[in-house]
């Protein structure tokens, strides 16, 4: 029996109905789309990376591909090759040790880490590397290492690794690339979120921000996503991500 059947539940069923028209069969939210589209239309650089760890990188993919197709409702005909995501943009992140490195993407591989093939990119300054080269694949995937993280207690040094480059130490240095993570359980708590913030020094160095240090980052370079306001907002993201740009030192 599903929960809304349930005589207490019942007084949820209008919202789940309204969510179910509104996604439809798709697995991605319209919002997401209309940012990309925005994107796109403005001109701006960007890249995605989808990272989850849990098993719906192949939905995921198809959804997008969909969409670089142009078979998505909202956008038909509209063809983007360069959108799509391809196997070989796909990959396991796993942490060895303290360093974080990438793995092809076997799809069994989520949930038997025996299956889990040799890493390719094996360092963390190659991955980041990889993530921030904007002249090959637009779009990337990453199912990230849950087991590391339950296993350290779901502390934030732990999760899923987003990259926060140190501030230039001269007017002259080279702009690099803003990583800003979307994910729905990033929680107000130093000990206990699903977002990894790490410093990159001029250096190179990588080194993760501690609990009360990754909760300041929050709108700036990760921010909570809350799911029904994202699914119902079709400019959900994109004032996000305007919001945090107008923020920014300039």
């Amino acid at each position: 029996m599903r929960f809304t059947e349930l005589p207490i539940a019942h007084s949820f069923r209008p919202l789940v109905n309204q969510l179910r028209n509104k996604l439809g069969s798709r697995f991605l939210f319209d919002s997401f789309f209309k940012l990309v589209d925005s994107l796109e239309s403005e001109g701006r650089a960007f890249k995605i990376i989808f990272r989850t760890f849990g098993h719906d990188l192949i939905d995921v993919q198809e959804d997008m591909n969909a969409f670089a197709a142009g078979e998505h409702p909202l956008y038909p005909g509209k063809v983007r090759p360069h959108l799509r995501l391809e196997t070989a943009q796909m990959y396991h992140g796993r942490y060895h040790s303290a360093a974080f490195k990438l793995h092809p993407f076997n799809a069994d591989a989520a949930s038997d880490s025996s299956l889990l093939p040799p890493p390719v990119v094996p360092t963390e300054a190659e991955v980041l590397t990889l993530i921030e080269d904007m002249s090959g694949s637009k779009v990337m995937a990453i199912n990230d290492d849950y087991d590391h993280w339950s296993q350290h207690d779901c502390h934030p040094s732990a999760g899923k690794p987003c990259w926060l480059h140190s501030a230039p130490s001269a007017a002259s240095s080279p702009a690099r690339p803003v990583h800003l993570f979307f994910d729905d359980n990033i929680h107000n708590d130093p000990d206990d979120s699903i977002v990894a913030v790490r410093r990159v020094a001029a250096d190179g160095s990588i080194t993760p921000l501690s609990g009360a240090e990754t909760i300041e980052e929050e709108g700036k370079s990760i921010v909570k996503v809350f799911c029904y306001e994202a699914i119902m907002n079709d400019d959900y993201f994109i004032n996000h991500v305007d919001k945090i740009y107008k923020s920014a030192p300039s």
